[in-house]
């Protein structure tokens, strides 16, 4: 549980960068890999992902797919 927060943390802060964003990304990634059942940890890499699109941030076609799936 305390992993997604951390990822949420990271990227819910006054200035966040995309260093930010990357770092929330691993931490939500090792949440579901740890607890593949958990709301928050799929939540919490949802939000990373929609983040980095909404940013313009994602420019990697293989991210950009597997955001979509």
């Amino acid at each position: 549980a305390q992993l997604p927060a951390r990822a949420k943390a990271l990227f819910t802060k006054v200035g966040y960068s995309r260093e930010d964003l990357a770092a929330a990304e691993e931490l939500a990634r090792r949440a579901t890999e740890l607890e593949p059942d958990s709301a928050a940890a799929w939540g919490a890499l949802a939000a990373v992902h929609g983040t980095f699109l909404q940013r313009g941030w994602e420019t990697d076609e293989k991210r950009r797919g597997e955001i979509q799936r």
